[in-house]
């Protein structure tokens, strides 16, 4: 791990310092400074395509919540965009001591306080709960988001220590929320604040919805096969 920490530093450049404070942050706190190499090591390989078509795109998609139907003028005018073609702005270059600091102190107070985090383990905890990211989505300070809007809900629905009922109840309260699938538009992964007010996208935002509420419930073993909320 810590031959794989330090080419990640090199791969960072400017932005080293930030990784660097995070690493001295945790110093003395042996579980966190572990998860914290974790996340640099494997950071190299994570990225967000930018640039201004995505951002349209993306407010075309909760206007076909509002209007129902995009003009077919307006798909046709789209119907080529690759968003593969955009640049990459890497996590490594870009993230922040701070970012990566809430992430991993959310995700601990999680696993420390679930009835049911008893049963798995560090690796499973690093490998399930603690990722800031799903794949190519924007880099959004989101988990705070969401533990505060979703923590309350599971609360209120189950008091017990079953993990597989805890994840059926929150499962079956976010079908009540909706979602509008919209299929048109090549579009990376939308992200979890847009989705957290605009349920709309296509499957995979539906799953990915899912996936961020697993993580701050600690619901590790539905992560592995998010279809089974």
């Amino acid at each position: 791990m810590q031959e794989r920490v330090a080419v990640a530093l090199n791969f960072s450049k400017d932005n080293k310092q930030e990784l660097e404070k995070v690493l001295s942050y945790y110093k003395g706190q042996s579980s966190k400074l572990k998860a914290a190499q974790f996340l640099i090591a494997n950071m190299p390989y994570h990225y967000t395509y930018i640039g201004w078509e995505i951002d349209t795109l993306k407010q075309l998609k909760k206007r076909s919540i509002t209007e129902g139907k995009i003009s077919e003028e307006v798909i046709q005018r789209w119907n080529y965009f690759n968003f593969m073609h955009l640049p990459r702005e890497y996590d490594i270059h870009k993230i922040s001591s701070a970012y990566l600091i809430e992430n991993i102190d959310l995700a601990f107070e999680v696993w420390e306080n679930r009835p049911w985090s008893k049963y798995y383990s560090f690796e499973d905890f690093c490998e399930y709960i603690l990722a800031y990211r799903i794949e190519d989505e924007p880099l959004e300070s989101w988990r705070r988001k969401y533990y505060d809007r979703y923590m309350p809900i599971l609360d209120s629905l189950y008091q017990g220590t079953d993990v597989m009922e805890a994840a059926q109840k929150m499962a079956d309260y976010l079908k009540t929320e909706g979602f509008a699938h919209y299929n048109d538009f090549s579009l990376p992964h939308l992200g979890p604040l847009f989705l957290l007010d605009s349920r709309v996208g296509y499957c995979r935002e539906n799953c990915d919805i899912r996936n961020a509420c697993c993580r701050h419930s600690y619901f590790y073993g539905f992560l592995r096969d998010s279809s089974k909320l």
